[in-house]
């Protein structure tokens, strides 16, 4: 399984879409960032938490502790994300 979840990195790595995500961001009316995406690792800092994802084609699959969360990613330009699973949130890419 990690061989497999690697070679996914690796393929997101050389054709750029993870790229497009890096970054902090932030619930519509938040002061703070929600959450910090960095290369196969997402950090919620208030609740000082990170977790392994995996970005394929374009779905995020975020391996939390007791499950796996799953969601379609849409991009709005550089400066909105939206994840469709359960509910659709909109992020916007947090600016100090």
């Amino acid at each position: 399984m990690k061989k497999v979840l690697f070679a996914a990195c690796l393929l997101i790595a050389c054709n750029g879409k993870e790229d497009k995500i890096l970054g902090a961001w932030a619930a519509v009316g938040d002061e703070n960032a929600t959450f910090v995406i960095g290369k196969g690792k997402i950090t919620y800092p208030d609740h000082n938490a990170s977790y392994q994802y995996v970005l394929t084609n374009d779905s995020l699959h975020i391996k939390f502790e007791g499950y796996d969360g799953n969601y379609l990613v849409k991009m709005r330009g550089s400066d909105s994300l939206v994840l469709i699973g359960d509910e659709r949130q909109v992020f916007y890419r947090f600016k100090k």
